[in-house]
């Protein structure tokens, strides 16, 4: 049982991380796409439609990796209630 705690305190805790990460990374990825429109608007170019082009995928690629870890996370969480409840 003490062990069940620590498990989940410790989930719980990266879990927390996780999501002050996903915080982090949509503040700074909105912030850049605002700037990025901005400039588009007042003078678009080819430099800049292809930084919004790098800039999409990489926000993409971070989704995609803060996605896999919150489905992880989610995983150890709901199997540490299946054990729980067995």
């Amino acid at each position: 049982m003490l062990q069940e705690l620590r498990l989940l305190s410790t989930n719980c805790q990266q879990f927390r991380r996780d999501l002050e990460l996903i915080q982090r990374f949509t503040d700074t990825y909105s912030r850049c796409f605002a700037d990025l429109i901005g400039q588009l608007n007042a003078s678009p170019s080819t430099a800049l439609a292809e930084r919004g082009l790098r800039l999409c995928i990489e926000a993409v690629d971070m989704m995609l990796l803060t996605q896999k870890q919150m489905a992880a996370m989610l995983g150890q969480l709901t199997l540490g209630q299946l054990h729980r409840a067995a």
